[in-house]
């Protein structure tokens, strides 16, 4: 039943996730607005449900387990800082896909997070993986919306490599988001510890874009709609189910399943923006695909604990 649970969970946290640039796409806000509106939105609806016991158990918690917590936080702002305006500079498919190979940084870092050695199998998936990213990205040209004047125009050919670039650390950034929310496990109750991870993305997102002039209110009234959604269907629904989920599970299991985050995204970009996945979407998903099982899966199933 525990593991019948923890794979509805999953699922539900894919689902929920995998509405996250689409609805990042019909926002008309700068990046750095949506991240902080996302965050914000999942913050005050877990301050509201976690009340006065979210904080007395923040002040009952170890100082190692809200430092990894706050550290958390930092990474989740630079996954959305930076995944989010890779959007503006190429496809939905593309961005999802270089976003989701967070598996292979795992297993890359596995050896320093925990002592773990790559194996073999691991390194030739790693390999894999990252050629199939190469090909994708080499093939990649910006978003036909991408906003005029932006750093894409003053770097024409070289920009055809930002939005992937900006994919990839938006992948790194939640490779160390993952990794940390394992580590935190059951010292801190599940509501205070999400809520103190995104407020403290939040704060970040906030102060980067006051740092940059990017306005965070003044949007179309649709607007406010998409970034409320981005909240609460793919932060406060998606995020938190997947951290539910790594209070059981190691985190290589639950990175696994946002493999399907491209496939169900692209769809709906498709279905409801138009937006066709380039041509070689498809052969460079499939390496990538290939590769992060190859290196992530695991030769036995490890223990539900």
């Amino acid at each position: 039943m525990q593991t019948v649970t923890l794979a509805l969970l999953l699922a539900l946290g894919v689902a929920a996730v995998s509405t996250g640039a689409l609805f990042a796409r019909l926002a008309e806000a700068e990046p750095l607005a949506k991240a902080a509106w996302r965050c914000a939105v999942a913050t005050l609806v877990l301050a509201v449900v976690g009340g006065p016991g979210a904080g007395r158990a923040l002040a009952a918690a170890p100082r190692s387990a809200l430092g990894a917590t706050c550290l958390a936080g930092t990474c989740l702002a630079v996954h959305f800082a930076t995944w989010i305006a890779s959007l503006d500079f190429t496809s939905v498919a593309t961005s999802l896909l270089l976003v989701n190979t967070n598996p292979v940084w795992v297993v890359l870092l596995a050896p320093l997070v925990n002592g773990e050695r790559a194996s073999r199998r691991a390194l030739a998936g790693v390999a894999l993986a990252l050629s199939g990213g190469v090909w994708l990205a080499a093939g990649a040209s910006p978003a036909a919306d991408a906003p005029a004047g932006s750093l894409e125009g003053a770097l024409e050919e070289g920009s055809r490599w930002l939005g992937p670039s900006l994919a990839v650390c938006g992948a790194w950034a939640a490779t160390g988001y993952f990794l940390l929310g394992r580590r935190v496990g059951g010292r801190i109750p599940l509501v205070p510890y999400l809520g103190l991870c995104y407020g403290v993305a939040t704060a970040w997102l906030c102060v980067a874009a006051l740092a940059r002039g990017v306005p965070l209110s003044g949007f179309p009234a649709m607007t406010y709609l998409w970034v409320v959604a981005l909240g609460l269907v793919p932060q406060l629904i998606g995020h938190s189910a997947c951290n539910a989920a790594l209070r059981r599970l190691p985190a290589l299991l639950v990175a696994l399943p946002l493999l399907l985050e491209p496939i169900v995204g692209s769809w709906l970009a498709w279905a409801v923006l138009g937006e066709v996945p380039p041509a070689r979407a498809w052969s460079a998903g499939a390496l990538v695909l290939l590769g992060v099982a190859r290196a992530a899966w695991p030769a036995r199933a490890p223990q539900v604990n």
